[in-house]
């Protein structure tokens, strides 16, 4: 049989009792039902609360663990869920569910890369459990190997009126934080006693990037 609800009613007539009819159950009562329950095959995503399918997202928002099984569109099932999350603290289930739910919300404290396992148990068995990877992402820090230096204008290579800074020379480069504290926006600005927009340019852009420097 193929996995899900059968019903089933039984007629029957005697031909030596005036075709009498009998039926089980009767029609009054609901149909007698057979579960056909399927080899469960775990499968899940992760949610934001937009319903969107992400694989990072910022700490203390709400992530949905959503079922994706082979059981998922059958009836009939009754399986029994178990959800594990290493490393095992820095979030907490949203009530009222729990880590037997179906597709729980779960809210991440502490940033960092979280492996999350689905496995899935039914009278045919258990699934072979799978494990995705979710990175929770924390605030971004950014530092300076040197917090000041001075520079002359008539130095070989600048232009003859002005300084040209190259933060991709590693001796002034910013040292970023890394995952989960990746930046992925940089805004720069210039400041300074009398300094105005008229005093300086970006090369080849702004100071306004996105996903780069």
């Amino acid at each position: 049989m193929i996995p899900g609800c059968w019903s089933f009613r039984l007629r029957s007539v005697n031909q030596d009792l005036c075709l009498t009819e009998s039926v089980f159950p009767e029609d009054s009562d609901p149909a007698y039902v057979v579960n056909v329950q399927a080899l469960p095959d775990a499968d899940f995503e992760f949610l934001d609360d937009s319903g969107a399918i992400v694989d990072e997202i910022c700490f203390g928002q709400p992530v949905t663990f959503s079922d994706m099984s082979s059981l998922n569109d059958l009836n009939c099932q009754d399986p029994t869920y178990a959800w594990s999350i290493v490393p095992n603290s820095g979030y907490t289930y949203v009530t009222p569910f729990t880590n037997n739910s179906l597709s729980p919300d779960v809210i991440f404290n502490d940033p960092g890369i979280y492996n999350v396992t689905q496995n899935i148990t039914n009278l045919c068995g258990a699934s072979v459990p799978i494990t995705k990877q979710i990175i929770i992402l924390g605030d971004p820090t950014v530092n300076f190997t040197i917090p000041s230096f001075a520079a002359c204008e008539v130095l070989a290579g600048q232009i003859s009126n002005g300084f040209t800074l190259d933060f991709s020379d590693p001796t002034i480069a910013p040292i970023y934080s890394e995952t989960p504290f990746e930046p992925t926006m940089f805004i720069w600005t210039v400041t300074g006693l009398g300094v105005t927009t008229s005093d300086y340019t970006f090369q080849g852009g702004t100071g306004h990037k996105i996903g780069d420097e």
